[in-house]
């Protein structure tokens, strides 16, 4: 990697921004003072309410009783019916909240809990698979908003009683089960896995400067095929699929075998000048581009790493072509979340953003951006895909897992596969949760460099972003070494769908 590149991003500061909480977003009045609060009517869960909207009571929240509630929902956020049997092989949503009421709902059991300032929380599950599994807290001054959301698989061939649990620990102590516990009946209607069909990822491969191709595809519940395609050598390999679906750090180290060798024999091949496109049908949200090929030295920096989803749409197979990169040039549509803008709409919100993106013949509209600190679920951009036919806008969706893609028969979904299918050729997103104040300086540097003469390439942005943590691995300063463990996994968090030499170059634009 030349030095030109290497310097051209800075690493963000250390302070982490965090997203303001107004009292105008709260549906009840507070007044707090330290951890006594004076609440009017308390929101009670799961339908029921204490109403006293004439007396004040003064509540010293330590001394009372928290219940955690679990709802699950269709992955297009309708509603289960109760005691309703959920399907093997399928995806759903899972909204966690709190309450100072307990539940009524069969199949819930909740442990009060005296709470004197801060939770962490897990969330688990037997015959499940928690697609965005992390670590969340929760905060007593924050109870009436707390809110968490959760996707989860049924694994393949379960059957019966399964549970979903949500553990718990206060300060250093271990985690303890259980805050609360859902108990679902689940059926099966087939006893096998169809993994999704590998096709042609692109039409002139033979023509790529530099192409390799990497398929990771489900086999079974406990393995994954692995098919790398290149003019050097191609392999074929069967890995251990992981026992949790998360990023694993050291998931590369112990379970990838010939497959690291292929990689690093690749890469030399290339004299480092390899275009590697990863076609991920698992679910799992593997980090891949943080495979350490040694010590330190990690495939996303080594290797022009790109992501993309086979798919069709309009009738067509959406393909990467590898050989031709695009020039992303014109306006910025900026989205704005309803916090920013003091209402409470954002369906409002992103219909204005949709509609300005829509204008992308009559004005030069080649980039979007989707900025916001919390995820965002199914978007829909029909009302865009009628005005864009050429696939030729570029997407920046800085949002907590915004390039997470679930594949359920056959069919992929997520913010970027719809995006992808309808209106977009290059996509930039995070497979994981970031921290604020790194989300915000990151996409500050993307946007100043897109705004100058060359513009930016995501993918160079991208292996920048990386090699200034991993460099700073190695520094004599425990403070950088500390600082670099902590903001690694959110860089290698952000990953591009496109061609590994796609251009993005503002000349507009800002605001939706």
């Amino acid at each position: 990697m030349s030095e030109d590149l290497k310097d051209k991003f800075f690493a963000p500061s250390n302070n982490a921004g965090v997203a303001k909480k107004t009292h105008a977003e709260l549906s009840h009045t507070v007044r707090k003072t330290d951890e006594v609060l004076s609440v009017q009517s308390i929101a009670a869960g799961e339908g029921s309410e204490i109403r006293d909207n004439t007396q004040i009571t003064n509540l010293h929240l330590a001394d009372l009783d928290f219940y955690f509630f679990m709802k699950l929902k269709n992955l297009d956020g309708s509603k289960i019916i109760e005691d309703a049997d959920i399907e093997a092989g399928k995806v759903y949503s899972v909204s966690l909240s709190v309450s100072l009421v307990p539940s009524k709902k069969t199949g819930l059991i909740q442990t009060p809990m005296k709470i004197k300032k801060q939770l962490d929380l897990s969330f688990m599950g037997n015959d499940f698979e928690i697609l965005d599994n992390r670590i969340i807290s929760f905060q007593v001054a924050d109870y009436q908003t707390w809110r968490e959301e959760f996707q989860i698989k049924v694994r393949e061939g379960s059957k019966g009683l399964g549970s979903l649990r949500l553990d718990f620990k206060e300060g250093q102590a271990d985690f303890m089960p259980y805050a609360s516990r859902l108990e679902v009946n689940v059926f099966s209607l087939a006893a096998s896995i169809t993994p999704p069909k590998t096709v042609s990822l692109t039409a002139n491969i033979a023509n790529a400067e530099n192409a390799v191709i990497l398929y990771v595809n489900p086999n079974g519940q406990k393995e994954w095929s692995i098919q790398g395609i290149s003019p050097h050598e191609s392999i074929n390999q069967t890995i251990k699929a992981p026992n949790i679906p998360v990023n694993i750090w050291d998931y590369a180290k112990k379970s990838l075998g010939s497959l690291l060798k292929w990689l690093r024999e690749t890469i030399t091949y290339f004299q480092n000048q390899c275009n590697l496109a990863i076609v991920d049908l698992t679910s799992q949200q593997i980090s891949w581009e943080r495979i350490e090929l040694k010590t330190n030295v990690y495939l996303g920096v080594e290797a022009k790493v790109v992501r993309w989803v086979e798919q069709e749409a309009r009738g067509e197979k959406i393909l990467l072509d590898l050989a031709q990169p695009r020039i992303y040039q014109g306006r910025l549509v900026d989205y704005k979340h309803p916090r920013d803008l003091n209402c409470d709409d954002i369906d409002t919100a992103l219909n204005s953003w949709r509609q300005s993106l829509g204008k992308h013949k009559q004005q030069p509209v080649a980039i979007g951006l989707l900025n916001c600190h919390h995820r965002l679920t199914e978007i829909s951009f029909e009302t865009v895909a009628r005005k864009v036919d050429d696939y030729s806008l570029f997407l920046f969706a800085n949002c907590p897992y915004s390039a997470c893609v679930i594949w359920e028969d056959e069919r992929p979904s997520g913010i970027a596969a719809t995006a992808l299918s309808e209106v977009a050729s290059g996509y930039l997103g995070t497979i994981g949760e970031i921290d604020t104040g790194f989300a915000e300086q990151l996409q500050a540097k993307f946007l100043e460099l897109a705004r100058q003469k060359d513009g930016v390439k995501p993918v160079d942005f991208l292996r920048s972003l990386r090699f200034t943590y991993a460099k700073m691995l190695l520094s004599d300063d425990d403070l950088k070494i500390e600082r670099a463990e902590r903001l690694l996994p959110y860089a290698f968090s952000y990953v591009y769908y496109g061609n590994p030499n796609d251009v993005v170059k503002i000349t507009g634009g800002g605001q939706s």
